[in-house]
C-alpha cells in the first residue's frame, strides 16, 4: 500500500446505495493480464498491470472468504482509465451501510464547543506554541448564534402568526435588529465552529496590525505577537479579538495534550455547517474585499469514504466531496432572505482563505485519478472532514 507511478487505484464508498466504485489510471492501456482482485478476507483491493501493483485497504469486508482471492472482470476495451463498481450483499452482523469503526453518525463534527471547554483551558498559537489565551482567564464559555441568527430574527417578528403587524412608523421596541451586535464581557468566550471572540484584555501575544486596514472603523488583522503569523481579526464593530480555530491548538486541562487540526478539516466544517444552517449545498465563496474573485461551490456528497493508492495514510479516509470553480461575477448585496438566496447561499472567509480554500481542493483534488478530477465544467476536489476521533477525550 504504497505509492505506484504507473496505477492510480482509488475507490469509493457509496453507503446510501451500498457499492464501490473503483476507478484506475493507468500509463499505459490495459491488456487481458490487467487483474483486479480482492483479498481473500475481503480488506483489500489489489491492481496488476504489467507487472505493477496497487492495493489499498477498503473500508469494509467484501464478501470475505478464507479459501482464495475474488477476481473482477475487467473492462474489455483496452484503456488508460478503468472503472467499475462491486454492489456489496449486506449480511447479517455486517453494516456495510456503516462508517470506517462502525461509525453510523454522518452529522458534521465540531472540534471546541463551548460544553467542552472548561476554566482551565488554554489556547495557542499552533505555529510557535506562544500562549494566547491563559488558563482560567475565561471563565464561561457559550456558543454563538448560529449563523444569520440577527437577520432571521427580524424576519420572524415582522411576520409572527396569529399577530397583527403594521409597518407604520412606530417605533417597536425589540432587543434585536439585523444589525444587533452581540454583548461581549471579560471572562466569557464565545465559540462559533471556527472561531473564538475574547475581549482584547483577555488575550496575550497578540497585536493588531493596523496596516490590513485601510480606513478607520474597518477590521484589521490579529496577528501572533511572537511569530508573527495571522491568527485572526480585530474586529472593530464589536471590539473583540476574532481567534481563528484553524491557527490554534487548545487544551481544556492541564494534563491535557494541545491538539491542533489540518486545515482542511476545518474549511470542511465550515461548509458543512453553512450546509445545515442555510440549508442548500451551492454557496458563492468571497472575501470581504469588494473587488475580489468568488468561488462557487457544490457541495456534492457531504460525508463520503475513499481509498486512494496515493494517501498518506493507509487507512480509508471521510471526505466532503466538493465541486468548485472560479467567478470573476461577485454578485455583492445578496439578501439572505430572498428567492434566488434559497437555491444558493453566501460563505464568506477572512483574508488569504479563499486562496487557502483552492489550495486544499485542489490538493485533496490529487487523490484521484485525472479523470475524476473535473465534472461539466466543475473542478472536483476533497477535503478530509472532522470524525469522532478528533473530539475524544485525550
Amino acid at each position: 500500500m504504497k505509492r505506484y507511478d504507473m496505477i492510480h487505484l482509488y475507490v469509493e464508498h457509496l453507503l446510501n446505495i451500498k457499492t464501490l466504485s473503483i476507478q484506475a489510471c493507468l500509463t499505459t492501456v490495459s491488456n487481458k493480464e490487467t487483474k483486479a482482485t480482492i483479498s481473500a478476507d475481503g480488506a483489500i483491493l489489489t491492481l496488476t498491470h504489467e507487472n505493477e501493483t496497487a492495493s489499498v485497504k477498503l473500508s469494509v469486508n467484501v464478501s470475505p472468504r478464507k479459501q482464495s482471492n475474488i477476481t473482477f472482470t475487467l473492462p474489455a476495451v483496452p484503456s488508460r482509465e478503468l472503472s467499475f463498481r462491486v454492489q456489496l450483499e449486506e449480511k447479517e452482523g455486517q453494516g456495510y451501510g456503516a462508517f470506517p469503526n462502525g461509525d453510523r453518525d454522518g452529522s458534521n463534527v465540531v472540534p471546541w464547543t463551548a460544553d467542552v471547554l472548561t476554566p482551565e483551558t488554554e489556547i495557542r498559537c499552533s505555529y510557535c506554541d506562544s500562549i494566547l489565551v491563559s488558563r482560567g482567564m475565561i471563565r464561561t464559555w457559550k456558543d454563538l448564534p448560529s449563523e444569520g441568527w440577527a437577520e432571521m430574527m427580524e424576519f420572524w417578528h415582522c411576520h409572527k402568526p396569529h399577530e397583527p403587524h403594521s409597518h407604520s412608523n412606530g417605533e417597536v421596541q425589540k432587543g434585536y435588529t439585523a444589525s444587533s451586535q452581540l454583548a461581549l464581557e471579560p471572562g466569557v468566550g464565545m465559540v462559533g465552529p471556527l472561531d473564538f471572540l475574547f475581549m482584547p484584555a483577555d488575550c496575550t501575544n497578540t497585536t493588531t496590525a493596523t496596516s490590513h486596514a485601510e480606513h478607520e472603523g474597518e477590521d484589521s488583522a490579529l496577528l501572533c505577537s511572537q511569530c508573527k503569523t495571522i491568527v485572526g481579526v480585530f474586529e472593530a464593530s464589536t471590539g473583540a479579538y476574532d481567534l481563528r480555530k484553524l491557527h490554534l491548538s487548545v487544551s481544556t486541562i492541564p494534563t491535557s495534550s494541545t491538539p491542533n487540526h489540518g486545515t482542511h478539516k476545518w474549511l470542511a466544517c465550515l461548509l458543512l455547517c453553512a450546509m445545515d444552517t442555510q440549508g442548500v449545498r451551492k454557496f458563492s465563496v468571497r472575501t470581504h474585499l469588494e473587488d475580489a474573485s468568488t468561488l462557487k461551490i457544490w457541495i456534492f456528497t457531504p460525508d463520503i469514504t475513499v481509498s486512494s493508492s496515493v494517501m498518506a495514510s493507509t487507512e480509508p479516509g471521510r471526505f466532503v466531496k466538493v465541486l468548485w470553480q472560479h467567478t470573476e461575477d461577485p454578485q455583492h448585496g445578496s439578501d439572505r432572505l430572498n428567492a434566488a438566496s434559497l437555491t444558493e447561499g453566501e460563505v464568506k472567509l477572512r483574508g488569504g482563505e479563499v486562496d487557502m480554500l483552492c489550495a486544499m481542493l485542489t490538493k485533496g483534488g490529487e487523490l484521484m485519478p485525472e479523470a475524476a478530477r473535473h465534472f461539466q465544467g466543475w473542478n472536483v476536489g476533497l477535503l478530509k472532514r472532522f470524525t469522532a476521533s478528533d473530539i475524544a477525550p485525550s
